[in-house]
């Protein structure tokens, strides 16, 4: 069963909802408001198969933005909702959607939700992207990364889980910007953006952390496997320029690793480590990846 992470604050919330693989349409197929198409079905089928009972975590958050920290609070509740509505089509005598049900549960019979706001799903989910979103990039932006690298540091304390940071700067932006224009540099922009997310795991996470600058996140894996990841993002930048672009870039890497044990503590320290690594990549003629160490700063892969 895959375990959710539960957001702690707003730009959190906004990368649940995101991330959420529930929706409305699919929702109604899992309680058997609608049959569904075959498609929606075995969507459905698959997403139980991997959250399991963390599912009703995602059913009750979708019908009352109300986050439930334990799967089996989750699962009472969802079944309560249940038998409200069914309590309330037998009193009212006509159809009651779920999403009334659950409103009308929240607010005057568990008397959670004080003052509600009704709002479409498809525009919840359209502000929730934009509140963490890079515009040009799709990327999440830089204000989730400080969220989400404490979670990681923590979880890379552990025994058995380190956190490898990568940090990625696209090399000469500024000249391709000169010579072909910034219309060109947006489009290396995206480029570049979107060959490091094909390249990543589903687990890993990219964020663009400034102009031509990208953080990559990589749970669970050391800096050797990290270095190994870059060697493959630089070889699919260079060798399949995109459409638009005018010229393969080349991208320099930093990596640093965090395992709880060596001298990289915190997350300052870790940006600091991958920063310096980054640094020394480009001192060593760009277009290249290196790996932190903190007694000799110069492991080109």
């Amino acid at each position: 069963m895959e375990k959710i992470k539960l957001p702690q604050n707003i730009h959190q919330e906004a990368k649940f909802l995101k991330n959420m693989r529930l929706t409305y349409d699919l929702l109604e197929v899992f309680m058997g408001e609608k049959k569904g198409t075959l498609k929606q079905r075995k969507r459905v089928y698959q997403i139980f198969r991997k959250l399991r009972e963390n599912i009703f975590i995602e059913a009750v958050y979708l019908l009352t933005h109300t986050i439930m920290a334990h799967t089996s609070e989750a699962k009472k509740t969802y079944n309560n909702i249940l038998k409200h509505r069914n309590s309330m089509v037998v009193l009212l005598r006509r159809h009651v959607s779920i999403q009334v049900a659950a409103l009308d549960y929240m607010q005057n019979i568990k008397t959670i939700l004080k003052r509600p706001t009704i709002i479409e799903a498809d525009k919840c989910r359209e502000f929730a992207s934009k509140a963490i979103t890079d515009e040009t990039t799709r990327l999440y932006d830089r204000s989730l990364l400080d969220y989400d690298l404490e979670c990681e540091i923590e979880n890379a304390g552990r025994p058995n889980k380190p956190l490898s940071l990568m940090f990625v700067d696209i090399d000469d932006l500024k000249g391709l910007n000169d010579k072909w224009g910034h219309e060109a540099g947006t489009k290396t922009i995206k480029y570049v953006s979107g060959c490091i997310k094909r390249v990543l795991r589903d687990y890993d996470s990219i964020y663009r952390y400034g102009g031509d600058e990208f953080v990559v996140l990589l749970p669970g894996t050391r800096a050797v496997q990290a270095a190994r990841i870059a060697n493959r993002i630089r070889f699919k930048i260079r060798h399949r320029p995109a459409k638009g672009v005018p010229t393969s870039p080349g991208i320099s890497i930093g990596i640093a690793e965090y395992n709880g044990k060596g001298r990289i503590k915190g997350r300052e320290a870790l940006l600091a480590a991958a920063d310096n690594a980054l640094y020394q990549a480009k001192q060593n003629g760009k277009n290249r990846t290196c790996v932190f160490s903190p007694d000799k700063n110069d492991n080109k892969q």
